[in-house]
């Protein structure tokens, strides 16, 4: 955002669940202006946040786009269907153990990065800002 010139909105925080979504959704619906977008930290909050929407009558995506983190079955069954990141959980918990075994077996062990590959899953539940 920042290399496009752009400021991020709140951050809100709470518990990663149903309800921590839909808190946060309802604290967003006090902002003036309403946001155009919401990035949620996973799938299950995402959910919680576009049902606070859906409850003050706020439009998913036609007023604010929401997306979720993890790729769960609840992306693919809510209505509108979620927009997600799937991160390939099986491959980062293999790389996590890898890295894990390769630390504790090295004698001198030395921090790396290591690159997950990620891709997103356009649902319904995003689309073009409204024009303000």
């Amino acid at each position: 955002m920042r290399a496009l010139g752009l400021e991020a909105g709140p951050t809100l925080l709470g518990n990663l669940r149903y309800d921590g979504g839909f808190e946060a959704g309802l604290a967003l619906l006090k902002l003036s202006p309403l946001p155009t977008a919401v990035v949620a930290i996973n799938d299950l909050t995402a959910v919680g946040v576009i049902r606070a929407f859906h409850r003050n009558r706020v439009r998913v995506p036609e007023d604010v786009s929401v997306t979720g983190f993890d790729r769960t079955r609840l992306a693919e069954y809510g209505v509108p269907s979620l927009t997600t990141v799937d991160v390939h959980c099986a491959l980062l918990g293999r790389t996590a153990a890898d890295a894990l075994h390769e630390l504790s077996s090295s004698s001198s062990p030395e921090g790396k990065e290591y690159r997950i590959p990620i891709e997103l899953i356009v649902g319904e539940s995003s689309g073009p800002a409204p024009s303000l």
